[in-house]
């Protein structure tokens, strides 16, 4: 169900089209000679990774894509936090489709108040606290990360449970 014409070098007179960077105008049902597409000309590079795409010097290019970090996984090492856990560490997966380098921080919340914010890799000395937690209080860190131009946020949560015996 789709008309196709047979002799592409038919046209109708005015009509444009654009070819390798080059703009060509219909002339007496005939293409003209051509000549390079106008700088700032939008066009589609058919590149998912860039936008903006326009023609520089005949050529179609975009501006890349930044993408946003990805927390990918977010959870803490081990099975269980208890009230005689003296370090909590975080076990994660994060990456930037970009390959752009990433930053973090770990706030680190007991029972809804800032404890202490860690850069991502470093493990929280939950024994600072011990006198101030107990079994059943809420361990929380938000996790934070940036690669220059998109930032990132996740929070995990667990229960600080009884040490088993």
């Amino acid at each position: 169900g789709v008309c196709m014409e047979e002799n592409t070098d038919v046209c109708d007179d005015g009509e444009e089209m654009i070819e390798n960077g080059t703009i060509y105008t219909c002339e007496y049902g005939g293409w003209g000679p051509g000549e390079p597409v106008p700088d700032g000309t939008a066009c589609d590079d058919d590149n998912s990774d860039t936008e903006y795409d326009v023609y520089i010097n005949g050529i179609c290019v975009g501006t890349p894509v930044n993408h946003a970090p990805v927390i990918d996984h977010l959870g803490f090492a081990g099975e269980f936090v208890t009230n005689e856990t003296d370090y909590v560490c975080l076990d994660f997966n994060i990456y930037d489709e970009d390959g752009d380098n990433i930053d973090g921080i770990a706030d680190w919340v007991i029972n809804g108040v800032l404890a202490e914010s860690l850069p991502i890799d470093e493990c929280f000395n939950l024994e600072s606290y011990q006198d101030d937690i107990e079994v059943g209080d809420e361990l929380s860190v938000i996790v934070t990360v940036w690669d220059g131009e998109y930032e990132v946020t996740a929070t995990i949560t667990t229960m600080i449970e009884e040490e088993p015996e």
